[in-house]
């Protein structure tokens, strides 16, 4: 990540834009069979907060979203193997930066999860919870994640 402080001019007027560079990401909806979307739970340093969200990470140099997408699902989850289906892209911030999110699904099972949490970085938990249960958790603030967020949003309008 790099932050730059670009001098512009705007209705002919100069000024100062300050622009985060920051890799491109990906993020998986995983359902299951039981109309339910699986969630991570994580610590986040930056909040002080416990935060439920989607399989999610960076695209590394020279890697394609869909490939991305399939190494942090196996990372973050040890689901491997399953078809990933693209479901859109968004600009999470697009004041602040060009990065995008391409946003994908899945179909797995709890018994295809890996059990053992001790070598993911900041995932506490995971769980699967049904569809039905996704707007209380937003709005009870268990969900605040603006990723999940918008990824959940486009999955649900399509």
């Amino acid at each position: 990540m790099s932050v730059s402080e670009l001098k512009i001019t705007r209705n002919g007027r100069p000024g100062i834009y300050g622009v985060v560079h920051r890799r491109d990401s990906v993020s998986v909806i995983v359902r299951d069979n039981k109309q339910r979307v699986l969630f991570l739970k994580q610590y986040r340093f930056p909040t002080n907060r416990i935060s439920w969200e989607l399989p999610m990470g960076g695209i590394d140099d020279d890697e394609s979203p869909v490939n991305a997408a399939t190494r942090e699902l196996r990372e973050e989850t040890g689901v491997d193997g399953v078809e990933l289906n693209y479901l859109g892209v968004f600009y999470p911030v697009p004041g602040l930066t060009s990065q995008k999110v391409y946003v994908f699904a899945a179909e797995a099972t709890e018994s295809q999860l890996d059990g053992n949490l001790n070598d993911v970085d900041e995932i506490i938990d995971r769980q699967f919870v049904h569809y039905s249960k996704i707007s209380d958790w937003i709005q009870s603030q268990r969900i605040t994640d603006g990723f999940t967020i918008c990824s959940i949003t486009i999955a649900s309008l399509l």
